[in-house]
Protein backbone atom coordinates (compact mmCIF):
# COMPACT_ATOMS: atom_id res chain seq x y z
CA UNK A 1 0.00 0.00 0.00
CA UNK A 2 1.38 3.62 -0.77
CA UNK A 3 0.36 6.51 0.77
CA UNK A 4 -0.23 9.58 -0.15
CA UNK A 5 1.48 13.38 1.15
CA UNK A 6 -0.70 16.16 1.91
CA UNK A 7 1.33 19.89 2.21
CA UNK A 8 0.10 22.41 3.84
CA UNK A 9 1.18 25.15 6.22
CA UNK A 10 -2.19 25.57 7.63
CA UNK A 11 -5.65 23.70 8.56
CA UNK A 12 -8.67 25.80 9.53
CA UNK A 13 -11.61 24.17 10.65
CA UNK A 14 -15.16 26.01 9.94
CA UNK A 15 -15.52 27.72 12.90
CA UNK A 16 -12.94 27.60 15.09
CA UNK A 17 -10.34 29.28 13.21
CA UNK A 18 -6.92 28.71 11.79
CA UNK A 19 -3.61 27.42 13.39
CA UNK A 20 -0.48 27.09 11.63
CA UNK A 21 0.41 23.15 10.54
CA UNK A 22 4.15 23.63 12.40
CA UNK A 23 1.95 23.65 16.02
CA UNK A 24 0.52 20.43 15.17
CA UNK A 25 3.57 18.55 14.18
CA UNK A 26 5.79 20.00 16.61
CA UNK A 27 3.01 20.42 19.38
CA UNK A 28 1.38 16.62 19.35
CA UNK A 29 2.72 14.58 21.96
CA UNK A 30 4.28 11.77 20.01
CA UNK A 31 3.81 8.63 22.08
CA UNK A 32 1.54 7.93 25.15
CA UNK A 33 1.33 4.88 26.95
CA UNK A 34 -1.25 3.60 29.98
CA UNK A 35 0.32 0.33 31.41
CA UNK A 36 0.26 -1.76 34.62
CA UNK A 37 3.67 -2.34 36.96
CA UNK A 38 1.66 -4.93 38.63
CA UNK A 39 2.49 -8.83 37.60
CA UNK A 40 3.43 -9.46 34.41
CA UNK A 41 3.55 -5.29 32.86
CA UNK A 42 1.18 -4.71 30.10
CA UNK A 43 0.34 -1.79 27.96
CA UNK A 44 -3.05 -1.18 28.45
CA UNK A 45 -3.24 1.50 25.33
CA UNK A 46 -0.86 3.67 23.70
CA UNK A 47 0.90 5.45 20.42
CA UNK A 48 4.46 4.75 19.65
CA UNK A 49 5.12 1.86 21.79
CA UNK A 50 5.51 -1.40 20.80
CA UNK A 51 6.74 -3.31 24.39
CA UNK A 52 7.16 -3.15 28.06
CA UNK A 53 9.66 -5.19 29.79
CA UNK A 54 9.94 -5.62 33.70
CA UNK A 55 13.27 -4.71 35.29
CA UNK A 56 12.27 -5.19 38.98
CA UNK A 57 10.05 -3.54 41.78
CA UNK A 58 9.21 -0.28 40.30
CA UNK A 59 10.96 -0.48 37.40
CA UNK A 60 10.05 -0.39 33.94
CA UNK A 61 10.84 -0.25 30.14
CA UNK A 62 8.90 0.87 27.21
CA UNK A 63 10.35 0.85 23.66
CA UNK A 64 9.35 3.56 21.36
CA UNK A 65 7.93 1.72 18.09
CA UNK A 66 9.33 4.86 15.81
CA UNK A 67 12.75 6.46 18.12
CA UNK A 68 12.67 9.90 19.12
CA UNK A 69 14.94 11.85 16.93
CA UNK A 70 17.27 13.16 19.76
CA UNK A 71 17.24 13.49 23.41
CA UNK A 72 15.78 16.68 23.96
CA UNK A 73 11.93 15.72 24.47
CA UNK A 74 9.69 16.41 27.00
CA UNK A 75 7.97 13.87 28.85
CA UNK A 76 5.10 13.99 31.87
CA UNK A 77 4.54 11.31 33.83
CA UNK A 78 1.16 9.93 36.15
CA UNK A 79 -0.04 7.44 38.28
CA UNK A 80 -1.51 6.33 41.37
CA UNK A 81 -0.10 3.32 43.82
CA UNK A 82 -2.56 3.02 46.54
CA UNK A 83 -5.56 4.96 48.01
CA UNK A 84 -3.92 8.27 49.73
CA UNK A 85 -0.14 6.92 48.75
CA UNK A 86 0.99 8.51 45.45
CA UNK A 87 3.50 7.32 43.05
CA UNK A 88 6.39 9.82 42.16
CA UNK A 89 8.20 8.89 38.58
CA UNK A 90 11.26 9.08 37.48
CA UNK A 91 13.62 7.97 34.35
CA UNK A 92 16.94 6.84 34.74
CA UNK A 93 19.29 5.35 32.64
CA UNK A 94 20.24 8.41 30.93
CA UNK A 95 23.47 8.13 29.01
CA UNK A 96 26.84 9.45 30.07
CA UNK A 97 26.25 12.82 28.92
CA UNK A 98 23.16 12.91 31.00
CA UNK A 99 20.80 12.96 27.84
CA UNK A 100 16.97 10.59 27.68
CA UNK A 101 17.27 7.61 26.05
CA UNK A 102 16.04 7.79 22.32
CA UNK A 103 15.05 4.34 21.76
CA UNK A 104 13.35 3.63 24.48
CA UNK A 105 11.62 5.26 27.76
CA UNK A 106 13.03 3.44 30.99
CA UNK A 107 10.40 4.20 34.41
CA UNK A 108 11.34 3.90 38.00
CA UNK A 109 7.49 4.27 40.09
CA UNK A 110 8.19 5.25 43.85
CA UNK A 111 5.99 6.08 46.89
CA UNK A 112 5.67 9.79 47.87
CA UNK A 113 5.66 8.91 51.35
CA UNK A 114 9.14 7.11 51.47
CA UNK A 115 10.81 6.71 48.40
CA UNK A 116 10.54 3.03 48.03
CA UNK A 117 10.42 1.51 44.37
CA UNK A 118 6.97 0.01 43.66
CA UNK A 119 5.07 -1.21 40.98
CA UNK A 120 2.34 0.53 40.14
CA UNK A 121 -1.38 -0.68 38.45
CA UNK A 122 -1.92 3.12 37.02
CA UNK A 123 1.03 4.21 34.77
CA UNK A 124 0.87 6.79 32.29
CA UNK A 125 3.24 9.04 30.15
CA UNK A 126 3.39 11.46 27.64
CA UNK A 127 6.32 12.24 25.43
CA UNK A 128 6.21 15.26 23.21
CA UNK A 129 9.56 16.11 21.14
CA UNK A 130 10.35 15.17 17.50
CA UNK A 131 10.62 12.09 16.07
CA UNK A 132 13.13 10.29 13.75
Amino acid sequence: MTYGKIVADQIQHSSEGTVGTQYVVSGSAKAHINFNMTGTPAIRDGLNFSSITDGGQGINTAVYTNNMGNANYTYVTGGEYDAGVHAGFSMFNYDATGALPTANFPIKAFKTNDTALVDVKYSTAVIFGDLA
